[in-house]
């Protein structure tokens, strides 16, 4: 089954307010925050975790300290947009997260290669396992900034439209 694409569903985000992209992981989870005016996306560390319970404490503090009003997830597919296990498993743990605030998922094909090549060492040697937290929170960071591009887009445009 390929993912659909329907761009408006991230209109369902309030229009101000902190939101929160989160590159998840079964380990290690990605996470990027806006600014309260939704212009700028600012990496921040990963969050561990041993469960999905872990992960739902932690990121519930985040979201009460911040004052975030939205997630975007990450929702991994082939380039082809069809779904994968990694898919699922994402729909799984973001079920088991229940975070009581809009949560939606996007497109998140090739953002861990956009990051990577992004935090690549300037003498080119492999750390990609070293960078492998950075890598997953400037994943969210990219997640974040394409659709707040997408999102500012479409509230213009559905502006002009009164």
């Amino acid at each position: 089954m390929s993912l659909p694409r329907n761009p408006f569903t991230i209109l369902a985000l309030p229009t101000q307010g902190k939101i929160l992209a989160l590159d998840l992981g079964s380990v290690r989870t990605g996470v990027a925050i806006t600014d309260a005016l939704q212009r700028v996306a600012f990496a921040r560390a990963e969050i561990i975790h041993s469960s999905a319970e872990e992960l739902k404490t932690k990121l519930s503090k985040l979201i009460e300290e911040e004052k975030i009003v939205g997630v975007l997830i990450g929702l991994p597919t082939k380039l082809s947009g069809e779904e994968t296990e990694q898919t699922e498993k994402t729909r799984q743990l973001t079920a088991a997260l229940d975070l009581k605030i809009p949560m939606i998922f996007v497109d998140e094909r090739l953002t861990s290669e956009f990051a990577g090549s992004a935090l690549q060492n300037p003498l080119g040697l492999s750390t990609r396992q070293s960078l492998k937290g950075p890598v997953d929170s400037r994943s969210a960071q990219i997640i974040l900034e394409e659709n707040l591009k997408e999102l500012r887009g479409l509230r213009i445009t559905d502006e002009e439209d009164l």
